[in-house]
């Protein structure tokens, strides 16, 4: 299990690469610190967000919610976004 923490606040993530071991099972600890805006992580393919491998619950802050999800399988470069905000909260989860 990898343990990572992603926050949101001011509308944005506190980071724009995830890196984590490729097929690994991976406990997100997401904290949402926005008051009264509502943000996820949702993990896609890439940015066409057409395959999703992972979207967690929508939450709104402030709030901590943990997210258990497998990363993908084989090496590669995918896309992370919220799905509130798919246009300014992105980012890069790679995979080695």
């Amino acid at each position: 299990m990898v343990a990572i923490t992603l926050t949101a606040e001011g509308m944005a993530f506190d980071t724009k690469e995830i890196t984590v071991p490729a097929g690994s099972p991976v406990e997100m600890t997401f904290e949402n610190r926005d008051t009264g805006v509502p943000h996820n992580f949702a993990l896609y393919r890439d940015s066409s967000a057409a395959e999703k491998f992972f979207a967690g619950e929508v939450i709104t802050g402030p709030k901590t919610v943990t997210y258990t999800f497998t990363a993908p399988s084989g090496k590669g470069r995918f896309f992370f976004r919220c799905d509130v905000h798919p246009k300014m909260m992105t980012g890069a989860f790679v995979t080695t």
